[in-house]
């Protein structure tokens, strides 16, 4: 198997799938740690063919082959439509640039099969501590409702939120401080809620008038993971098409979202804290 999956983080998840389907059952924490770990795999695997099998070519393979090599992130659920990919430009590339990436694909997908099973088989709930020195479970002392994300988070000493992750729904699934942090907790105040009200319906009219910067021609860079397109540059109009889409995609879930908020904060009324229930 490539390098990618010698790493010791890979070979350990793909002994746990292997274990657990031989015992048909997983902990949800550990199948989310197992996808994870593969999917950066397969990802730094597909780089590694990129770099050795298309080195210096980027500039003159077609937009088609661009797509595949330099712009497809093969992961669990994107096995299938890279595969349609490499389909279409099979006859473009050479026997061995086929082999490679065939070859790749074909791990890839044992790889996501085994996770789509083991998805049937995720036991919910704390995994038992194998460790019997382990730390005391978490307890409800001094602690709170995040007003944005709904999570329980321990408290300051004046009573507000503490500093904790949170991945939002929309925007590619950024991962940040939670916009709940430093607020009263749901239970005494709406505060943070209503602020996520307002960022929320930043994000609205920012997404908007990009979209319509772009779809009107106003646009001199596009962005992508690697960095950023200029006009002019190769592939510029499909990556700013592309960004369009993914915007366009967004609008939905950042209406959606802000209007859950808003009957959040209308309905709202004091709680006792869960320590006090």
């Amino acid at each position: 198997m490539a390098t990618a999956f010698n790493t010791d983080r890979a070979l350990e998840a793909l002994q746990l799938v292997s274990d657990s389907l031989e015992s048909s059952t997983i902990y949800n924490q550990d199948w989310k740690t197992a996808k994870e770990r593969l999917n950066r795999a397969m990802e730094q695997d597909w780089d590694s063919i990129k770099d050795t099998m298309f080195a210096g070519q980027y500039h003159s393979v077609n937009d088609d082959i661009q797509d595949l090599v330099y712009y497809s992130r093969p992961q669990m659920h994107t096995v299938k439509s890279v595969e349609k990919k490499l389909n279409k430009v099979k006859d473009q590339l050479t026997d061995e640039q086929y082999a490679e990436l065939r070859h790749a694909l074909d791990t890839y997908a044992v790889i996501a099969g085994n996770l789509a099973l083991l998805k049937g088989m995720i036991v919910m709930g704390r995994k038992p501590a194998n460790n019997p020195n382990a730390a005391p479970e978490r307890t409800l002392e001094n602690t709170g409702t995040c007003s944005v994300c709904g999570r329980n988070v321990k408290l300051d000493n004046s009573g507000h939120i503490v500093s904790h992750g949170y991945t939002v729904s929309w925007g590619m699934g950024r991962s940040s401080s939670c916009s709940g942090v430093h607020f009263k907790p749901w239970e005494v105040s709406p505060a943070g809620a209503e602020e996520y009200i307002y960022t929320l319906e930043s994000a609205k009219a920012s997404t908007l008038s990009r979209i319509a910067d772009m779809e009107a021609d106003k646009v001199e860079m596009v962005y992508t993971t690697r960095g950023s397109i200029q006009r002019g540059e190769p592939r510029f109009e499909i990556t700013k098409n592309r960004e369009i889409e993914m915007l366009k995609r967004n609008l939905p879930a950042i209406k959606a979202t802000t209007k859950e908020f808003i009957a959040k904060v209308e309905g709202w009324k004091v709680q006792p804290l869960p320590m006090q229930k």
